[in-house]
């Protein structure tokens, strides 16, 4: 299967509203990760495939998409990687251009932060975190941002110094500055040109983009 885009539905906090809903045309595949089954359901979509422990499903709503023909992989609740990072392999494989996660952040901080740092070990795919208005990803050492004007955007350093930033059609600009972990002055920015550009030399770096309208 080769699918132009995956998006996988995760059980963490999730709201029905428009941007979320914008990003399901009906081409896509979509994977639900144990309690994202609830949320699925939640926003009204039908996933194509049920991957997890299903330790958070109820027998009643298993039961129904069971007969409904929908493939579920199961998993034992003792294993080494989380659901949601299953799931993410099964998506690699299915060699996807787009991997979307909807429902990876909130009510477990563990959890959030966990999920946030598989983007590491998926750099070179690209997969994006959204949320209610919300998204997050990996910067590329060349990365546009294509948001509207206003939009708040903060650069998260993932390494003790991301090297050589420099910022172009933001509110406060960088020219070939450092980041660090232990500082906070990534925080808040502010796009004032669209498309504004991030450029950096080393390291790795989130871009969390909020606020967007």
């Amino acid at each position: 299967m080769n699918k132009r885009r995956i998006i996988i539905i995760a059980g963490g906090d999730i709201e029905k509203n428009g941007y979320i809903l914008s990003h399901f045309s009906g081409d896509e595949f979509v994977i639900a990760v144990n309690g994202g089954l609830q949320n699925a359901l939640k926003i009204g979509v039908e996933p194509d495939l049920i991957i997890g422990d299903l330790d958070s499903i109820s027998e009643e709503i298993l039961f129904d998409f069971k007969e409904s023909g929908i493939p579920i992989k199961s998993f034992p609740p003792q294993k080494n990687e989380s659901d949601l990072e299953i799931a993410i392999d099964e998506a690699v494989g299915m060699k996807p251009q787009e991997i979307i996660i909807v429902g990876a952040l909130g009510k477990r901080i563990d959890h959030s932060l966990f999920n946030i740092f598989l983007l590491l070990k998926y750099k070179d795919i690209g997969i994006r975190i959204i949320a209610a208005g919300e998204e997050v990803f990996l910067c590329k050492k060349s990365q546009e941002m294509d948001f509207p004007e206003g939009t708040t955007i903060s650069l998260v350093p993932l390494t003790p110094t991301v090297n050589g930033v420099t910022l172009d059609g933001f509110k406060y600009p960088l020219h070939d500055e450092d980041l660090y972990m232990n500082s906070s002055r990534g925080l808040s920015n502010v796009l004032v040109e669209s498309p504004g550009t991030i450029k950096f030399r080393s390291g790795e770096m989130l871009v969390v983009v909020i606020n967007i309208l």
